[in-house]
């Protein structure tokens, strides 16, 4: 069975939301659990003890009221133990996360992408209404890539920082399906420069970090990425790097 996410789970302070547990097969085939329970640690403390799944899906679910994290601070120390029966048989699946004051939203739109490149308006995907897919995976990776550098999206003050990465990661995306669809060389080398600028956006953003984590902006905590976030060389599948 796999269990696909693209990042940790970040569940905000004394907000209700809902933990979703996709289970697929080795085929991607999503599959229905006949039961499901959920154990929530935060470190040492136990906030949500064996209790049923909500809805059981697919995919599996439990809505942890608001109360459940009210009162606590940001913790890294998330753990979700889950029990979920399918076929028969249980499966124990474990997922980590954080809890955090606030989230990162991205920046960017369509718009964004349209204004540099005109010819995107006339050729949206099939089956889709924009390049909402594209914008969303190129937002998992740099979230990740940042994770990887030791850096959390959501303690950014200033979200525009990342604003140009965004932007050349998601055309990256979009011109390398095209150089792969299309055959033509220029949209190749167009994937290829928004690579490279990435590259440079992410090795060269700063911006204002909140890491001590007291919601407070201080001079002192401007911080940068460090050292240039480095992209796999060759072709890669562009889809693989989503995950």
């Amino acid at each position: 069975m796999i269990v696909p996410h693209t990042l940790p789970r970040l569940v905000q302070i004394g907000v209700a939301q809902a933990l979703t547990l996709t289970v697929t097969n080795d085929a991607g085939t999503q599959q229905t659990a006949t039961a499901a329970t959920l154990t929530v640690k935060l470190g040492e403390a136990t906030l949500v003890d064996a209790v049923a799944a909500t809805s059981l899906g697919p995919p599996a679910s439990y809505t942890l009221p608001a109360a459940t994290t009210t009162g606590y601070g940001p913790s890294m120390g998330w753990l979700e133990k889950w029990s979920v029966t399918i076929g028969g048989v249980v499966y124990p699946f474990e997922r980590s996360g954080y809890l955090v004051r606030r989230l990162w939203f991205p920046t960017i739109t369509d718009g964004d992408l349209t204004v540099l490149h005109a010819e995107l308006t006339d050729h949206i995907p099939a089956g889709t209404a924009d390049y909402s897919g594209y914008r969303g995976r190129a937002s998992d990776k740099i979230q990740r890539d940042l994770l990887k550098k030791g850096k959390r999206a959501w303690l950014i003050f200033d979200a525009w920082a990342l604003t140009d990465a965004h932007v050349a990661l998601s055309l990256h995306y979009i011109f390398f399906d095209w150089a792969t669809e299309f055959g033509e060389s220029r949209y190749k080398e167009l994937a290829e420069h928004y690579a490279e600028l990435y590259r440079e956006e992410m090795g060269s953003v700063v911006f204002t970090y909140d890491s001590d984590e007291d919601d407070v902006i201080n001079e002192s905590e401007r911080k940068g990425t460090g050292q240039p976030i480095v992209l796999t060389a060759g072709a890669p599948w562009a889809g693989r790097w989503a995950r």
